[in-house]
């Protein structure tokens, strides 16, 4: 599944993770694809899982 940074920012953001976000803005590509195994390793040090982000921003929400 593919997201964008942004999302994967302000889903963060949302939830007041802002140690989080800072490392998303670092760390993360443009483009986020769950499926590569480099980009599932960044979101596991960022503290994200693939499965929380797909549950709370398929369709463009954030779960609230």
């Amino acid at each position: 599944m593919q997201f964008e940074k942004q999302q994967i920012v302000d889903f963060l953001a949302v939830r007041g993770r802002h140690g989080e976000v800072r490392l998303a803005e670092r760390q993360l590509p443009p483009q986020v694809d769950t499926d590569r195994p480099e980009h599932r390793e960044l979101l596991e040090q960022i503290g994200v899982s693939p499965e929380e982000l797909a549950g709370n921003l398929a369709g463009g929400t954030f779960g609230l």
